[in-house]
């Protein structure tokens, strides 16, 4: 009882332990072992979850990390979808710094041609080049635009010109022939002066011929002609064609910005002949000739400088796109002839330029 007593007082055991009924020290015992075990099992076990918590603790912050880095992505995703996505605008090309436009035109026109005569130039000649005519003309080409401050813009690019003249005449020429007569008459003159004509077939030829010889008269044979004109006409129809490939270098200026504005440009063309450099020149009366005329050839210059200039009527049909209405005229200032004195021709045309833009 005392060591009973004793344990019980002790204050190194759990208060649990120490009010337990009491029991035998056998049933105690066992008891006892039995919750030393199980504390011993437990703090094994407590060691062993130590041990694998620690292991899955080296592992969790590489899948925390992973964890982090995706919802910081999903965040981001989030955030990004939320927002309102703007493109990025392409920067538009330049050409030293300053905005361009391309465009294509066509333009139907009407072609002529002036003429300078000098003192060599001969009256068929003129009469010939009086008698041209206009013929239809064409205009085609690729613009490339510089457009500058103030409204002011450079235009270049590639040309076609297709200008010419046409020309119909009508000439006449007359041809004079003798004929002669088939009878013969005697042109009989007396001492007085009297003539008198006795034709060749008179039954008493003979005899008056014998009495005016007799009598002193002069006797002449005469044969009567006829002279006829004959007229020949004929019709001449030549069209000369001129085709042209050239630079422009114009200047012009916009009157407002509107969608529908007008606008000025004037400026040169810098052209190159591209058809046959040989041309009807004029046209001659050749009486060997079936047609009886002959076409006269000169040599065309191969290199032309023109003037071009137009009023604009522009509207715009979107931000970048625009046409073009142009009523335009070309004039060369160069001659049309090589090494021709005796004329200088200058070509020019008046047109009506559709045209089709497009702003960077």
């Amino acid at each position: 009882m005392n060591e009973r007593q004793n344990i019980v007082g002790d204050n190194s055991f759990p208060r649990s332990v120490a009010l337990r009924p009491k029991r035998n020290d056998v049933l105690w015992d066992t008891e006892h072992g039995l919750e030393n075990q199980i504390s011993n099992k437990s703090v094994v076990n407590e060691s062993k979850d130590q041990e694998n918590s620690l292991e899955q603790n080296s592992v969790v912050p590489n899948e925390l990390a992973k964890v982090d880095s995706l919802k910081k992505e999903l965040i981001d995703s989030s955030k990004i979808s939320n927002k309102t996505v703007i493109p990025t605008k392409k920067k538009a090309p330049t050409i030293f710094g300053l905005p361009i436009a391309v465009g294509f035109y066509l333009s139907p026109e009407v072609a002529r041609r002036s003429v300078n005569f000098n003192e060599s130039s001969t009256e068929d000649l003129k009469k010939y080049k009086q008698n041209d005519k206009e013929k239809f003309g064409f205009g085609a080409g690729l613009s490339l635009e510089l457009k500058l401050p103030h409204n002011y813009f450079i235009r270049t690019g590639i040309s076609y010109w297709n200008v010419g003249e046409r020309n119909t005449s009508e000439y006449s020429f007359s041809k004079k022939d003798t004929i002669y007569g088939k009878n013969n008459f005697f042109k009989v003159t007396s001492p007085d002066g009297t003539v008198s004509l006795i034709a060749s077939d008179s039954a008493n030829l003979i005899n008056e011929l014998s009495v005016t010889g007799a009598s002193g008269q002069k006797v002449e044979i005469l044969s009567i002609s006829e002279i006829k004109e004959s007229i020949s006409n004929f019709n001449s129809t030549v069209q000369n064609n001129y085709h042209y490939v050239g630079i422009p270098m114009v200047i012009g200026m916009r009157l407002g910005r509107s969608k529908l504005h007008a606008g000025l440009y004037s400026g040169f063309i810098a052209n190159v002949l591209v058809s046959s450099n040989k041309a009807v020149y004029s046209v001659y009366y050749d009486p060997e000739s079936p047609e009886k005329y002959k076409q006269s050839y000169r040599q065309l210059s191969r290199f032309s400088f023109v003037y071009w200039g137009g009023i604009d009527f522009e509207y715009q049909l979107a931000p970048n796109w625009s046409v073009t209405l142009s009523p335009n005229i070309k004039y060369s200032l160069t001659s049309l002839y090589k090494n021709e004195p005796e004329v200088k021709q200058l070509p020019y045309s008046i047109g009506l330029l559709f045209g089709c833009t497009y702003s960077y």
